[in-house]
């Protein structure tokens, strides 16, 4: 709706850029350029263009223009003002769900560096038990042994 009513606001009226530096030259007509943005007020070579145009009359008196914020706009047109709000309400949603789906994500990838940090500690313990377990057992091995050698050198000699 707001596409087809720019095209028609496009072709009724045209942007006037006036000259300052020589008020008796006539204005210079420029038809604005046609765009696929749904909200002309959102759409930045309009806004390029109006920033153009209002530095052609502030830079007769040493102003240059760098950009134009939109802060308030009541359009006459009650289908442009339902259709702005229905975009800034658009917009507005996206963002909520934009910084809910970040937060989600970080909150997710606190979790896994914390699973994943659970999970180190746990097989460094594991891998420090097996090593015990393997020392205490190769100990108890060696003792073992060295019994049975004594045992048998005691058996060798009590049957002497």
């Amino acid at each position: 709706a707001a596409a087809a009513q720019r095209k028609m606001a496009s072709a009724e009226t045209a942007t006037q850029v006036v000259n300052t530096m020589d008020v008796n030259v006539s204005p210079t007509w420029v038809e604005p350029a046609s765009t696929s943005v749904e909200n002309p007020l959102f759409d930045p070579v309009g806004m390029s263009e109006a920033v153009t145009h209002a530095n052609a009359i502030t830079n007769a008196y040493g102003v240059e223009i760098c950009s134009i914020n939109i802060i308030s706009a009541n359009p006459e047109d009650p289908t442009l003002t339902s259709s702005l709000s229905s975009g800034a309400v658009a917009s507005a949603s996206a963002l909520q769900e934009e910084t809910t789906a970040r937060g989600k994500a970080k909150a997710m990838k606190i979790e896994a560096e914390a699973e994943s940090i659970t999970l180190q500690i746990k097989s460094e313990a594991e891998a420090k038990a097996a090593l015990i377990a393997a020392d205490t057992y190769g100990k108890s091995t060696t003792v073992k042994a060295e019994a049975e050698g004594r045992a048998e050198i005691l058996r060798a000699e009590g049957t002497k």
